[in-house]
């Protein structure tokens, strides 16, 4: 009999053991780790009703799978009190002599012997001197049917039971007494005596309710012992049933929200400002803190086009304000966009030039009486001046670095050769910078243009026709002694593309005339040498740009 109520107490252990109250509380996932601006569910359990502080970024603070939206770092705390009610294995005997310890010995027909005990629905069908009274439960249900020890303290029943670890619980039992005198128990909980001795109620017949609040111990496990206290042999004679614990308790968990690095996304062009056919060299210089990583970018370019490089350059075909935007995104997917600094396509700047009629460039560049063509140069007078400027609508005040400003002759060749013009004094469309025009050439120039180049190729051209006067020198002596040095006089004809002119005697008789630019006199009037002496030179020159000739007077000193 020993052997099998050992059996039965380790039954009462372990199905006690499995029967355990929860007051722990789960979080899952307990550490969530997302893109700022994500959102995901999250499940706490273990508990009955729940408030998360704080309550910033969930949807729900009182709900058990609330929300969470992630802004930044965040640590959050759920807590729940838990009250739950927890009979012990086998509480009402209804499965029979099972599930508990004892120190009594079990017999199912006689308890006519003191420290047995029965389990039944009838206490006269186990001793005669008891009547019929029914269990606590239903009135014919089971129940456990002592006669009592009066060998002192001796284990009525005991059970191993698991509850929330922490908790503030509460074993609550009933006894009956069978007959007087009433018999007497105590409860042990964890080795522990709970208050004083118990007295079974004081009427047969009558169930008596009896309550031991305790705290549950570290480990969850409480080792319950219902102890007969009483000697009496006459009497002491009692029922118990319905063996049941409540419980409450408050636990906490935790939930550490530690969003992912965000991505700052930036770009960086070249220039802002141009015209159709302008490429903007374009660079990434978006970042993120570790240990995140970029791993894909997308360029938009406002104009219909996309790239994914990170040094992409991009060319504008068409004129309009382009505003584009650049997307960059981490390994973990997070994402961050930016709008791209605008870029403007503008028409291309108009080049104005003006010119200073008077001949010391005397004239502030700009003003009124500046004219649109360019005086008549005059090799042996000063410098012809003008002054030139960009006109661009639309450009604002800051002045293109990459514009090329230059001034040709044509037809091309023409010496001296073509001036870069310095646009490094300007710091905004509108503003006239001064130059000069040359005024010695290798031969006539038509025409002098001014013109600029920018960016894609864009720019403007500005020609106006050059004039030049004529210029006659002339040698003041003449050997014409056919040492071959010096032989022929001819006037050195510059800027001239005719002449007529003539040599006279002292007399003012024309000994010779010519219309040649290339032909001189080779000092023979009629077939004769001429004699030694003074000669006057008249010469008449001009040019198809100039409406007026030249002429121009001089004596010649003819020796052998």
């Amino acid at each position: 009999m020993v052997q099998i109520r050992r059996f039965i107490f380790c039954l009462a252990i372990l199905a006690g053991l499995s029967a355990q109250g929860q007051c722990v509380l789960t979080v899952s996932p307990s550490n969530l780790s997302r893109c700022p601006g994500d959102s995901m569910s999250v499940m706490v359990s273990g508990g009955t009703s729940y408030t998360w502080s704080p309550s910033v970024g969930l949807s729900c603070s009182t709900c058990a799978n609330p929300t969470v939206y992630v802004d930044s770092a965040m640590t959050y705390s759920v807590s729940s009190t838990t009250t739950g009610n927890q009979n012990a294995v086998n509480w009402n005997f209804s499965s029979g002599n099972t599930g508990f310890g004892t120190q009594y010995i079990y017999n199912a027909t006689s308890i006519w012997n003191e420290g047995t005990y029965a389990v039944g629905p009838n206490p006269n069908a186990v001793h005669p001197n008891f009547s019929s009274w029914g269990d606590h439960t239903t009135g014919t249900g089971n129940y456990m049917i002592i006669n009592g020890s009066t060998n002192g303290i001796k284990t009525i029943w005991s059970q191993t039971v698991a509850l929330p670890a922490g908790s503030n619980a509460t074993l609550s039992l009933w006894m009956l007494t069978l007959a007087t005198p009433a018999g007497q128990f105590r409860v042990k909980i964890n080795g522990t005596v709970m208050g004083s001795n118990q007295t079974t109620p004081a009427s047969v017949g009558v169930w008596g309710n009896y309550t031991f609040p305790f705290v549950v111990n570290a480990s969850g496990s409480v080792v319950v012992l219902i102890e007969s206290v009483s000697t009496l042999l006459a009497g002491n004679d009692f029922g118990l049933d319905d063996i049941q614990f409540s419980y409450n308790c408050t636990a906490s968990a935790t939930l550490q929200v530690e969003p992912y690095p965000v991505p700052v996304a930036k770009g960086v062009p070249s220039d802002t400002l141009g015209c159709a056919g302008w490429c903007v060299e374009w660079a990434d210089s978006s970042w993120v803190d570790a240990p995140a990583t970029l791993v894909w970018r997308q360029w938009d370019w406002g104009d219909g086009s996309q790239d994914t490089g990170r040094f992409p350059t991009h060319c504008y075909t068409t004129e309009g304000v382009f505003q584009g935007t650049l997307r960059v995104v981490t390994n973990h997917g997070c994402i961050s966009e930016t709008m791209l600094p605008r870029v403007l396509i503008l028409p291309p700047p108009v080049l104005e030039v003006l010119f200073d009629p008077t001949d010391d460039c005397s004239t502030q560049p700009g003003a009124s009486n500046m004219v649109a063509m360019p005086p008549t140069l005059d090799p042996q007078g000063n410098a012809r001046c003008f002054a030139w400027r960009l006109m661009g609508p639309g450009w604002g005040s800051a002045f293109p670095l990459n514009i090329v400003m230059q001034m040709d002759l044509y037809p091309l060749g023409i010496q001296p050769a073509g001036q870069m013009l310095s646009a490094s004094g300007l710091t905004g469309f509108g503003q006239w910078a001064s130059g000069t025009l040359p005024n010695a050439f290798s031969q006539i120039p038509d025409s002098v243009c001014f013109y600029y180049t920018m960016s894609g190729g864009c720019g403007d051209t500005l020609c106006v026709p050059l004039k030049i006067y004529p210029y006659v020198e002339m040698p003041n002596v003449f050997t014409p002694n056919g040492d071959g040095v010096n032989d022929y006089f001819l006037p050195k004809f510059d800027y001239g593309d005719w002449t007529d002119w003539q040599i006279l005697s002292r007399w003012g008789q024309a000994v010779y005339s010519s219309q040649s630019l290339t032909q001189g006199w080779d000092g023979n009037v009629a077939g004769s040498l001429a004699s030694d002496g003074v000669y006057f030179v008249v010469v008449r020159s001009g040019n198809r740009g100039v409406s007026q000739e030249v002429i121009t007077h001089g004596t010649l000193h003819l020796m052998r």
